[in-house]
């Protein structure tokens, strides 16, 4: 957790240095990083809660025969799960706002750079890395949209496509 909160606050420091002068591309894409570095570990809780609640699917002990009691069993494995559940679904808002805040972020360092001949080798490192991580934040927003809101994902499958097909051009 205080990882977390050291993130935040280079974060901060980096709009901060932004905000003095807003043709700092590096501090831009610095912010940008420091929440997709939030989101990556808000992920990886998601996914540990994914891999609990497979084992314990997994697991799970036969029920017993007896009707009251394969009732007081199914309760409580349910209650099991149902937790697991619900600390994914409290994940979601922070996860929303880390990647709609790296997206922001990042899009303004690609911004500054992206109408440039020639760059110099960070400015080539922060474009490149730039469209990487924007084609990932676009399609991890694609993935959680299918299904649910289809503008939505339209939406999203174009700025993935498009940031993906700038790999290439940045390399």
């Amino acid at each position: 957790e205080n990882n977390d909160l050291y993130i935040a606050k280079a974060a901060d420091a980096y709009q901060k240095a932004y905000s003095l002068n807003n043709k700092n591309f590096a501090a831009a894409f610095n912010a940008g990083i420091a929440y997709y570095n939030q989101f990556t570990s808000l992920e990886e809780k998601v996914s540990a809660n994914i891999k609990a609640l497979q084992n314990l699917n997994a697991n799970k002990p036969a029920a017993p025969k007896d009707p009251k009691k394969k009732l007081a069993f199914d309760a409580a494995f349910k209650a099991q799960v149902d937790s697991i559940k619900k600390l994914n679904v409290a994940l979601e808002a922070p996860i929303k706002t880390n990647v709609d805040a790296a997206i922001e972020w990042i899009e303004k360092a690609y911004n500054q750079l992206k109408d440039q001949e020639k760059f110099t080798k960070p400015e080539k490192n922060v474009i490149s890395r730039s469209v990487d991580f924007l084609a990932t934040l676009y399609g991890f927003k694609r993935d959680k949209s299918r299904g649910k809101d289809q503008k939505a994902y339209d939406e999203f499958d174009a700025k993935y496509n498009f940031y993906d097909t700038l790999h290439d051009k940045y390399q």
